[in-house]
């Protein structure tokens, strides 16, 4: 699980450090945890790191925390984000931006609402496929699924992308992508092409626009229904949107 905190404090990042630690040791969560003293390095980050949970900051220098979720919002509409401030003043612009929780600093008088934020969060292995084990390069190769952007199969060859790198690998796309079948956050856009939803940040009627400014196509017999799936995931209990 990725976890960031985003907070120009030092003191105040090293206490919900520890905070959390305690927390995710109690309930045997594994998780890496990223510290950031600024929204626009964060965002950056972001771009590549597909982040479960944030902690952010609404009072810090250049860009604020409401400006800097906003911003991540447009591109990770799942993760998680809990507020961190002195003041409730921006209590009603926190969660229009779909915020789990809005967190009072000190953290050392408000331990209990650090508990009930964390349980709000519903934090639990996130993924019902954690790695896809596949042979590249004549060895096998662990790849933990959350790294997928997608996998297409092309001349002959199936390759699997990453934010980092394009792995061609051994077997067919059927035979590498049979596990991720059960995996809702894979989802068959176009033929030969499975896409990780998780990485969508636009759709129109033709593709699905990636966070990496990657274009896949929508296959054009049941594309309806495959934009509904992507809202379905997105927006669960939403229906009916084209």
């Amino acid at each position: 699980m990725q976890i960031a905190i985003v907070d120009d404090r030092a003191e105040d990042r090293e206490e919900l450090s520890a905070c959390l630690e305690n927390y995710m040791k109690k309930h045997q969560l594994d998780y890496t945890l990223t510290e950031f003293e600024d929204g626009e390095n964060f965002l950056k980050a972001a771009a590549q790191v597909n982040f479960q949970l944030v902690f952010m900051d609404i009072y810090m220098e250049n860009m604020d925390g409401i400006e800097a979720a906003r911003r991540l919002r447009q591109k990770n509409r799942l993760c998680k984000i809990v507020f961190l401030t002195i003041t409730e003043d921006y209590a009603r612009m926190g969660y229009s931006l779909s915020a789990s929780y809005y967190l009072l600093k000190p953290l050392s008088l408000h331990q209990a609402d650090f508990e009930e934020a964390m349980e709000l969060c519903q934090l639990k292995p996130p993924y019902e496929v954690m790695t896809l084990s596949v042979m590249a390069d004549r060895q096998k190769l662990e790849l933990p699924t959350e790294k997928i952007l997608y996998i297409d199969y092309q001349n002959r060859m199936t390759r699997i992308h990453t934010a980092e790198r394009v792995i061609p690998v051994s077997g067919g796309f059927q035979e590498v992508t049979a596990a991720l079948q059960k995996d809702k956050r894979f989802l068959p856009c176009y033929r030969g092409v499975l896409i990780n939803m998780d990485y969508i940040s636009q759709v129109d009627s033709q593709t699905f626009r990636l966070i990496n400014g990657e274009n896949l196509p929508i296959a054009l017999r049941n594309g309806k229904q495959l934009r509904e799936t992507y809202r379905q995931y997105v927006f669960p209990g939403m229906v009916g949107i084209v």
